[in-house]
């Protein structure tokens, strides 16, 4: 079973430096390997918890990626911003994001 995070599938996410091929190689890898349900299991029911697990499944990865050298992500979330809020605040962005649209 897939469940739905920002990189559930390639077309959900785009990092600047990595080739498509690589992206759906790393994907196929990460489902392949059944972590991904783990994570979410039990949670059907739970729409909120889920959502958090998403965020958190979602920051972790980017984080990863960011260790690895890669520093430039676009998210495809559908128009759910609170899902990028939620990430964006577990990486520590949020604020630094806040504050430069409070200072234009």
């Amino acid at each position: 079973m897939i469940h739905e995070t920002p990189f559930t599938t390639a077309s959900h996410l785009t990092c600047v430096g990595a080739t498509r091929e690589d992206t759906h190689r790393v994907i196929k890898e990460l489902l392949a390997a059944g972590w991904l349900d783990a994570r979410f299991e039990g949670l059907e029911d739970n729409t909120e918890e889920r959502a958090k697990v998403a965020a958190d499944v979602a920051a972790e990865q980017i984080r990863d990626l960011m260790r690895r050298g890669i520093h430039e992500f676009h998210l495809y979330t559908m128009n759910r911003s609170p899902l990028v809020s939620a990430v964006l605040e577990w990486l520590g962005l949020q604020r630094k994001l806040d504050a430069r649209a409070g200072a234009a």
